[in-house]
């Protein structure tokens, strides 16, 4: 079943790009993220980080978004080389290194969504993907799977 998924995602992938790029040629317009569009067709779990500049800090929002029809409990990590403030909800920090793994244990219901904030400095901020763990990728869009 986890394999149908995975063909089924990739033939939208392949698809769904080129119509977005006709359009936005068409309509003179920025190309869409299709992201959000795959997750919500899929029935996936959707991971997608905003980062706007604030004096000198990077304020960071995390949004997820279960599109499915089941209950989703997982733990999403955001790993950081600095520490971040203004942490809301509140995660569990884990000094590693000369990183910082910051996690959060959610259960969002079909339909539901999550907001994590935090801000970092912004100069020397970078960021990979966030991490999903808990969940089989084929189910999870916007983030890495452990």
């Amino acid at each position: 079943m986890l394999s149908e998924r995975r063909e089924k995602e990739e033939i939208i992938r392949k698809i769904l790009p080129r119509i977005a790029k006709k359009l936005s040629d068409i309509l003179e317009k920025d190309e869409p993220d299709i992201g959000p569009v795959v997750a919500k067709i899929m029935g996936n779990l959707l991971v997608f980080r905003h980062v706007e500049m604030q004096n000198g800090l990077s304020a960071v929002k995390i949004e997820i978004k279960n599109h499915s029809d089941l209950t989703r409990s997982f733990k999403l990590h955001e790993v950081l080389r600095q520490e971040a403030v203004s942490v809301s909800p509140a995660a569990k920090v884990v000094p590693m290194g000369d990183v910082y793994d910051y996690h959060w244990k959610l259960s969002l219901g079909p339909g539901e969504g999550a907001t994590l904030c935090y801000s970092v400095r912004s100069d020397g901020a970078t960021f990979g993907d966030p991490v999903v763990e808990g969940l089989e990728a084929e189910i999870v869009t916007g983030a890495r799977v452990i």
